[in-house]
């Protein structure tokens, strides 16, 4: 009687399993990205074909398979930034340019807040040099006036004998956030410049 025996397995195919078992955790690491994110992954034919990535079954993952796993799977935090309602106001004329951010309170009462940022510059040939560069970080505004869609404030980073006194005065256009207006430069030198300004109201 001719008796069949279990053929033990050759070492070529017992390697073939190890390998395939090691692709298998790569394999299952990758796909743990995140759903946005899509991953290439070569077909039969060597073409990429880009696969979603979806959460893997639980399985043991190997070596390289489980540190490529927590590199794709780590958690991300993002931080919304709070809304800040403000004015942002810039002037390039020949004898001033003015880059100015004024933030408001966030309660939409309207009022001023602290936090202005911006630049002054006078160019005009009747200005000292030492007088023609000002700083508007941290300052606040002389007077204010924010009523409806009309927008005033008054910079006066100098007063007395040393005045610099800028006036902007600008309307919101309906259901926009652009504003246009005038503005008024006055300073102890007997400088007077005038023109346009336009505002972003937010």
């Amino acid at each position: 009687m001719h008796t069949n025996h279990p053929t033990p397995s050759s070492p070529r195919r017992a390697g073939a399993t190890r390998q395939s078992r090691d692709q298998a955790g790569i394999h299952d690491a990758v796909m743990c990205a995140l759903v946005r994110f899509s991953i290439p992954r070569p077909t039969t034919r060597g073409h990429a074909s880009w696969v979603p990535a979806v959460v893997p079954k639980a399985r043991f993952l190997r070596d390289a398979g489980m540190t490529l796993g927590f590199m794709l799977c780590a958690p991300t935090t993002t931080h919304a930034q709070p809304y800040q309602p403000s004015i942002a106001c810039r002037v390039a004329d020949t004898n001033m340019m003015l880059e100015l951010y004024l933030p408001l309170a966030k309660d939409n009462s309207g009022n001023v807040a602290r936090g202005m940022r911006g630049e002054l510059q006078i160019n005009h040939p009747k200005m000292a040099p030492q007088r023609r560069r000002w700083n508007l970080d941290d300052k606040l505004p002389a007077q204010f006036w924010n009523i409806g869609n009309d927008l005033k404030f008054r910079l006066m980073p100098a007063a007395g004998e040393d005045l610099v006194d800028l006036v902007v005065e600008v309307q919101r256009r309906a259901q926009s956030a652009e504003a246009t207006g005038t503005f008024r430069l006055v300073t102890a030198e007997g400088v007077r410049v005038q023109g346009r300004i336009a505002c972003q109201v937010d």
